[in-house]
């Protein structure tokens, strides 16, 4: 089944760039990758489950989030995803909004009516009091729950740490509370310049998530590099070295 709780998976690599997955290049671990994105569907496919693909600037993880995305597509999820941006970081609900933003119809039928003008005002679809924060989480709880009930579903953001702080706050209501087939993978940049973390992300089995580290390596001997899981005394990951 899926790795341990919040273990760090760090994974020498060149940049994916363009290559995508590749079993044959003996220089990457895109085949180690692969594995651990078939595993992490796999395990969504059946109950809630996290991956965080963490890393520098540069080093491949959008790649891999949308050959994950491409993945999940092919086997059978519906994709709700969402980009974000540091300029639309202060700017509320943005992220949650763009997730929902393709949302087919049926799915919104018989919502209860607090929750449904909540999700409608954080769409812009109407004009209002202020959001209530609980109602609209809640609303986006049941509609994932609903999207869960025909087929898994991923919820998939990339650059986490540019997350606005109500998308955070819901996603975070959300991600406690799954009790369904429902997947949600992240990109996290681990520069200086990231400050914000992905600890607000927590699933309903502390075990359900997962980190996944790309890191460069130069590929000296033309042998597939290795990967190690590293752990701390508390159980918490940590890169090596550190």
């Amino acid at each position: 089944m899926f790795p341990y709780d919040r273990s760090v998976h760090w994974l020498a690599s060149w940049p994916l760039g363009d290559r995508g997955f590749n079993d044959a290049d003996p220089c990457s671990l895109h085949c180690a990758e692969a594995r651990a994105v078939a595993d992490f569907l796999a395990a969504a496919s059946i109950a809630p489950t996290a991956l965080v693909v963490e890393g520098e600037v540069g080093i491949g993880k959008t790649t891999l989030w949308l050959a994950a995305i491409d993945q999940a597509r092919e086997r059978g999820f519906r994709v709700l995803s969402a980009r974000t941006a540091q300029t639309e970081s202060v700017r509320a609900y943005t992220s949650a909004a763009d997730l929902l933003a393709d949302v087919d119809e049926i799915f919104w039928g018989d919502l209860p009516s607090p929750q449904r003008e909540a999700l409608d005002r954080m769409l812009l679809r109407s004009d209002g009091r202020s959001t209530n924060q609980r109602t609209l989480a809640a609303g986006f709880l049941s509609l994932v729950n609903r999207i869960a009930a025909e087929s898994p579903t991923l919820l998939a953001i990339d650059d986490l740490q540019w997350l606005d702080t109500s998308s955070r706050n819901v996603l975070a209501y959300v991600a406690r509370r799954l009790s369904t087939r429902v997947g949600v993978l992240g990109t996290l940049r681990t520069d200086k310049t990231s400050s914000t973390g992905a600890s607000w992300l927590q699933m309903p089995r502390p075990d359900a998530i997962t980190r996944l580290g790309l890191q460069h390596r130069s590929c000296g001997t033309g042998r597939a590099l290795g990967h190690s899981v590293c752990r701390r005394p508390d159980g918490g990951g940590r890169r090596p070295g550190d």
